[in-house]
């Protein structure tokens, strides 16, 4: 049995039209009364998250992320959106400037503003996650340069090795250094 569980965003469907005769610039014109596929090769791809079991061993993170881009403002709606179930609203998001950069001291998600903290002190490839009820969430971040299998490594090392997050990488073969 796994100690942790595998997170994965939604698919989206393209939201539902009436037919027209005419067609539609999204799909293109009703051929033979039915429509064609839509176009669906901007399908968002999943999201790399795995968090940690209830019933796990105690570690030092209760999960890992591996966001596509270095983008930290951009990639966290996403993320959030998929704890906000686990943690229920999401508060503030601790991160280590250091690694990420100055982030703006909010942002909006799903109309709820959510305040960045950065920490020079706090472990550098890690966001602590604070919900609304004070619950906490502390993630080990991969480098999103991160080949395949060292990333998904390096996801199953955080919900299972205690240690600081750049020795849990280093383990796993990803590089630290930007």
């Amino acid at each position: 049995m796994r100690a942790y569980s595998e997170v994965t965003e939604g698919s989206r469907t393209p939201a539902a039209r009436p037919a027209s005769p005419r067609g539609d610039p999204d799909t293109g014109p009703v051929v033979a009364g039915r429509r064609p596929e839509p176009d669906m090769t901007e399908q968002p791809k999943s999201l790399r998250l795995m968090i940690k079991a209830d019933t796990a061993l105690p570690s030092r993170f209760d999960g890992g992320w591996w966001p596509r881009s270095a983008a930290l403002a951009t990639e966290l709606p996403i993320l959030i959106g998929a704890l906000t179930p686990r943690l229920g609203m999401v508060r503030r998001i601790g991160y280590n400037p250091d690694t990420w950069g100055l982030l703006p001291r909010h942002i909006a998600v799903d109309g709820h503003a959510i305040r960045l903290e950065g920490f020079t002190g706090l472990d550098p490839y890690s966001l602590r996650i604070t919900g609304m009820t004070s619950r906490v969430l502390f993630l080990l971040v991969v480098p999103p340069e991160a080949d395949e299998h060292t990333g998904r490594t390096a996801l199953a090392a955080a919900c299972t090795q205690n240690g600081l997050s750049r020795h849990i990488l280093a383990a796993c073969g990803a590089s630290t250094q930007h």
